[in-house]
């Protein structure tokens, strides 16, 4: 069994991932560049599904029960990653 310590570390990431989710979507928003834009969503999209482990993970090694806020992270649609809608976007690089 995993220590008090090894939790502590697991909450502080996932706690640093969920905060990470609306401050890179508020940061994208502003950007004025589409390829900005796509990477920051991109960015927030990973700290979702990073979320979406430490939950997954702290059911499985039975750290308490995540149902509801698995049920709430599951209303959040998995898409493929936002850079697949940059078709003909290296048009705007360089």
């Amino acid at each position: 069994m995993l220590g008090t310590a090894c939790r502590a570390q697991e909450t502080s990431q996932f706690r640093r991932a969920a905060v990470s989710i609306p401050a890179n979507i508020a940061e994208g928003f502003k950007k004025t560049g589409k390829l900005d834009k796509f990477r920051f969503m991109n960015i927030a999209q990973g700290s979702l599904e990073e979320c979406r482990y430490y939950l997954i993970l702290a059911r499985d090694l039975k750290y308490s029960k995540t149902s509801d806020l698995m049920s709430q992270v599951e209303e959040v649609p998995f898409r493929k990653p936002i850079t697949v809608h940059l078709e003909g976007a290296s048009d705007m690089v360089g």
